[in-house]
């Protein structure tokens, strides 16, 4: 597993002072995403990848630290050391880590990330740190996101995963600006991609973005961004669907599953609303593309709720797996919360809830499907 993250979150150049180069608001979620990414993957899932961890290149841009970053060590073998200078991802070094990242063969597994604003100009793009450098023509530090993709299908690494946390919208600036607006980094050609797939075989790539054409992305200040938050907590083992020879993995699928439910799944969400919101996806692998396997078996969450809401928090809830001789579950009143979370064994069998209100039982049927179950809804009348 090869890595390359970038997080975009200080733009030194686009400040207003220019009248030719479109003002950008420093993001300080970048910084937070990529660092939280990072340290999970070196830290707590390098040891369980399905391909060992080899290199990670981080390039970060931080309003918190305009003069630089350097890295916290996490007491990890072969980190780099403590105070190391991380380099900004401006153009140059982006493309000086392209080059150490894609010296790889067909077997290795690449990784990108980044994180930092962007926007849609025929295609998807990603805006570097040093955008507005060049000011007679600033879009020249942007990385056209989608060009980009389709030139790493040319690369001899057959797996590939691709996540692009970054705004889709089109403001005013972008819409008005005439000619090529971006650098795909990977020329492009139709030789390339048919002798890669004639001499390397297919190519498996999956792709996730934080915002759909026309829309932004959003973070919490200070914090990891919303797609960042929900994609840790995918690759931290909710997205783990397939057993496969005794052993739970995390795939693509799986990834989608959990991205998908996250706002379902965690009832301790200030603003579920917030975690709302289309994910595209891009997948054309021919098979499950395994991320990471999981110690643990990961459970399915079932949620309960009933009409009206605050019915079921006064109710006794039994939960009985189909075939078993005890309830997996007897929840004596009061509850919680007004609407239930319960993790069911990755059995993905039936179930059968059953909640009694003063006397008065109803029973729903439920299949426990990972990383959600199906809900079960209780409807006084």
């Amino acid at each position: 597993m090869r890595a390359l993250v970038i997080g975009a979150g200080h733009y030194p150049h686009a400040n207003g002072a220019h009248p030719d180069v479109p003002a950008l608001n420093d993001l300080s979620s970048a910084a937070a995403s990529v660092y939280a990414f990072v340290g999970k993957l070196i830290r707590d899932w390098r040891n369980d990848l399905c391909a060992p961890l080899d290199t990670v290149d981080l390039l970060i841009s931080d309003p918190a630290h305009p003069g630089g970053t350097t890295w916290s060590a996490l007491g990890v073998p072969g980190e780099a050391p403590d105070d190391t200078q991380i380099d900004a991802p401006t153009l140059t070094n982006v493309n000086a880590a392209l080059v150490a990242w894609l010296q790889a063969d067909a077997n290795d597994h690449l990784l990108f990330l980044c994180c930092g604003h962007g926007f849609w100009k025929e295609e998807r793009c990603f805006v570097l740190a040093d955008f507005g450098t060049n000011v007679n023509n600033p879009w020249t530090s942007v990385i056209a996101l989608d060009s980009f993709a389709l030139g790493l299908r040319q690369r001899p690494p057959r797996t590939q995963w691709l996540f692009f946390d970054a705004c889709s919208d089109i403001p005013e600036p972008v819409l008005t600006s005439l000619g090529v607006v971006g650098d795909p980094l990977i020329r492009l050609t139709a030789k390339g991609l048919a002798t890669a797939q004639q001499e390397l075989g297919p190519v498996s790539q999956f792709g996730l973005a934080s915002s759909t054409i026309g829309t932004q992305a959003f973070g919490i200040p200070g914090s990891p961004s919303r797609f960042c938050e929900m994609l840790i907590d995918a690759l931290d083992g909710a997205g783990a669907v397939l057993h496969q020879q005794g052993t739970w993995w995390i795939d693509q699928r799986g990834i989608e599953d959990a991205v998908a439910t996250y706002a379902l799944r965690k009832p301790d969400l200030e603003d579920p609303a917030f975690y709302e919101f289309v994910t595209p996806i891009s997948s054309d692998a021919p098979g499950r593309m395994l991320f990471r396997r999981v110690a643990e078996e990961p459970s399915s969450c079932l949620v309960a709720a009933s009409l009206p809401p605050i019915a079921l928090k006064n109710a006794t809830v039994v939960i009985k797996r189909e075939g078993a001789d005890e309830p997996s579950f007897r929840l004596l009143p009061p509850q919680r919360r007004a609407q239930l979370h319960v993790g069911l064994l990755p059995a993905r069998q039936h179930y059968t809830v059953t909640a009694t209100f003063d006397g008065l039982t109803r029973q729903v049927e439920t299949f426990a499907d990972l990383p959600l179950a199906e809900r079960a809804e209780f409807i006084l009348s």
